[in-house]
Order: structure tokens, then sequence, then C-alpha cells
């Protein structure tokens, strides 16, 4: 009978629970968010939001500093450690995710293959650009402080030069985000 029951919360967790926490609209919503991060992660800064259409999966592993804010229809995973610093600034439409698809056995369909998993840090005050992906599957992401990456880029290598602009598919050094450095 417990077996049963479980089966049947986890299933409405999977199909019915993250879908109502993601797209409730408003106040409501964001406010929805908030308490199933609050519950989940691991940690939640002060003044977090996350609006309609973000997506948390496997929240235990994940770390939010304050002042942070995380735009509609984002995918924020971490199967991995993923940890967001303060003031980190997420636009619409990013996929953030500390695992991928293993595909390195020939021998193996990809779906079955074991994710590769890694670590993932973002610094405080970084701005990750409208529809950017951060991956750190194959390896160790670490993003630094005061990095802007630009819209729709790739980011799967960690960018180590503080107050940087980044950008392009994938991710590649673009300038200094002020003039006297």
């Amino acid at each position: 009978m417990i077996k049963i029951f479980k089966k049947i919360l986890i299933f409405l967790y999977c199909n019915f629970i993250l879908e109502i926490i993601a797209l409730s609209p408003t106040i409501i919503g964001d406010k929805l968010r908030w308490i199933y991060v609050k519950i989940f992660a691991r940690k939640l800064g002060k003044n977090f939001r996350a609006h309609t259409g973000t997506f948390f999966y496997y929240p235990k592993n994940l770390s939010i500093g304050d002042n942070v804010s995380i735009n509609g229809n984002c995918i924020i995973q971490s199967l991995s450690n993923l940890k967001i610093g303060n003031d980190v600034m997420i636009a619409s439409n990013c996929n953030i995710m500390t695992s991928n698809h293993g595909f390195k056995d020939r021998y193996i369909p990809m779906n079955l293959q074991k994710n590769e998993t890694n670590e993932l840090i973002i610094n405080d005050d970084v701005w990750i650009g409208f529809g950017s992906v951060i991956n750190s599957g194959a390896r160790k992401v670490e993003i630094a402080k005061g990095v802007i990456i630009a819209s729709n880029s790739v980011v799967t290598k960690s960018i180590d030069i503080e107050y940087s602009i980044w950008g392009g598919v994938p991710a590649h050094f673009i300038k200094m985000r002020f003039d006297d450095e």
C-alpha cells in the first residue's frame, strides 16, 4: 500500500505539481516558486524572485544568494551542485544545467548511458542574457564575478576574467566591462 501511495505522489509531483509551481502567474506564482525553492534548495538568500515559467529540477543541490532574479521560461537543473551568487540576473529563456547525457560508449544507446554531472558556480554580480545556455555536464564550470554573458550564448567552460563580457556559440571573450581595465 505504501509503495502504491509513493508511486502516486511521485506521479503527481512529476506531472502536475512542478507545472503548477512553474506556470502559476503573477505574485501568487512568484510566491509559490519562492516557497518551493525555500523548502527544497540547499540555500535561498533574501530578495529572490523567479518569474512565470521557471522550472527547478533537483533543487536539493541548489544554493542561491541574495538579490537574485530569474525571468520567465528558464530551466534551472541542479543534478550536481549549482551555486548562484548574490546580485545575479538571469534573463528569460535561459537553461542552466549541471548535467548532460552520456555518449562515450558507442555500444550503449545515448539515452541509456549515465548522465555526466559537474559543479556549476555563478559568482556575484553576473548578468546572463536572454536565451543563454550554461552547461557544466562535461566539466566543472565557474563564471567569474561581474561577468556579462550576451544573449543566446552557450557556455560550457569556465569564464575566469572578472568584469568581462562574453558571447557566442561557444561563448568567447568580447571585451572588458569597464574602459579602465
